[in-house]
């Protein structure tokens, strides 16, 4: 921790010190005293310098190159309590920016809070595969009641959201929960766990990855009916599907071990026979996202440096008889990706947001525009930062290290409304 200016000046208050003395007379005494004094003021600046300097090792302030461009946050404030012993992580917006979501857990839960921007708690959610009873909450451990819930996604209108959990049975399925209220009743009830759940911005249908069938493989299920399609075969695994913004589309990765690629199915009526191949630059690319217009694809892509970049795709100039390569271009270099969801994009379709690879640096926010890849340093004043999000309306959420704990931090992007 870096002393302040004041708490310098507190601990050197030399003119006190130095003075006082002299208004007790210039006997033995006083001189005497004067010198402990004294002495004892050396003693204190020599620890003070060797604590400021071990304070510059190792809490040093971060240093940026003078040319970069640099992007102040219109505001910046934690959604979650700084002093509680639990750790908030991957943040998500409701279709219209009104509500977050994040994971929360500590030694004995792992749940999905609801929160709105001031930071007010809405619901919390924990799925039970039961109904638990009292003798359940008397004699059974805490581990036992609880159960992990993860990977939210809402529904168009967002009264409604699907989420990912184990419900005390230790087979993750889908789970539909109801915006303010505790109900949620549970979707799917395969052996096999089911995951990456993306509710349709447009309907009741539902992505999900499921290995019911061998592979990992793209489903797709009716929020009502519970009618379940399967979309591919299980040739290879296939993960982290996402809707296009107009409902029409899918992007995923398809592939084995190191080496995924970016597809996309153009018709969901025909999905085998709609199928393109995006990606083309390196061998192994990951997690795409739909820029909101629906006209691009980022996705996080391997380099043969071992480093993470983000490409992007521009898929309105895409057809049959042009080379992807020459429309796949790298925007950002040597970034962390976000753990669950791809590159994330500003409401404007040009910019995208992402963390760069360095720790020397506390891992500090970035914003490109894909266009120029002119690239711009967002202050936020945080450390070890991830897992991007941004709202329709433009104000960023983001995971940062605040103490020991990993909290949920929201800031405004200049020139959105948000």
């Amino acid at each position: 921790m870096q002393l302040t200016t004041n708490q310098i000046l507190k601990k050197t208050s030399l003119p006190g010190f130095i003075l006082l003395p002299l208004t007790w007379g210039a006997n033995l005494s006083s001189v005497i005293l004067s010198f402990v004094l004294l002495k004892f003021i050396l003693l204190e600046f020599i620890l003070l310098s060797v604590s400021l300097l071990w304070t510059g090792l190792f809490w040093s302030t971060p240093s940026y190159a003078l040319d970069e461009t640099y992007i102040t946050p219109t505001y910046i404030r934690t959604i979650t309590n700084p002093y509680e012993q639990y750790n908030d992580v991957n943040p998500t917006w409701s279709a219209n920016g009104e509500y977050i979501s994040f994971e929360r857990y500590d030694m004995n839960s792992h749940s999905i809070v609801l929160s709105d921007q001031t930071g007010k708690i809405i619901q919390t959610i924990i799925a039970q595969g039961k109904e638990i009873s009292e003798l359940d909450l008397l004699f059974s451990s805490e581990e036992d009641v609880s159960s992990y819930n993860t990977g939210i996604s809402w529904s168009p209108n967002q009264d409604e959201f699907v989420f990912v959990s184990s419900g005390k049975s230790n087979n993750f399925d889908l789970f539909i929960g109801k915006t303010g209220t505790d109900k949620t009743r549970r979707l799917t009830f395969h052996t096999h766990k089911d995951n990456q759940a993306q509710w349709s911005p447009i309907n009741e249908n539902i992505l999900f990855i499921s290995a019911r069938e061998g592979n990992a493989g793209l489903y797709m299920i009716n929020a009502q009916t519970s009618k379940v399609i399967q979309l591919l075969s299980n040739q290879f695994d296939t993960l982290h599907p996402v809707w296009s913004p107009d409902g029409k589309r899918i992007a995923f990765m398809v592939g084995v071990n190191s080496a995924y690629q970016i597809y996309v199915i153009n018709n969901i009526d025909n999905p085998e026979q709609s199928l393109q191949k995006i990606s083309q630059l390196y061998e192994h690319n990951i997690r795409p996202s739909w820029s909101p217009d629906g006209k691009k694809l980022a996705y996080f892509s391997f380099d043969p440096e071992d480093k993470w970049n983000i490409n992007i795709a521009k898929l309105d100039e895409m057809n049959s008889t042009t080379e992807t390569t020459k429309l796949e271009t790298s925007v950002a270099f040597d970034v962390i990706q976000n753990s669950s969801t791809g590159p994330t994009w500003l409401p404007d379709s040009k910019n995208i947001a992402y963390i760069k690879n360095e720790t020397s640096n506390y891992n500090p926010i970035y914003i490109v525009d894909t266009d120029s890849k002119k690239n711009g340093l967002f202050l936020t004043n945080t450390n070890m930062n991830m897992d991007l999000s941004c709202s329709t309306n433009g104000v960023l959420a983001f995971q940062t290290q605040d103490r020991q704990w990993s909290r949920v931090y929201i800031a405004g992007i200049p020139g959105f409304k948000g």
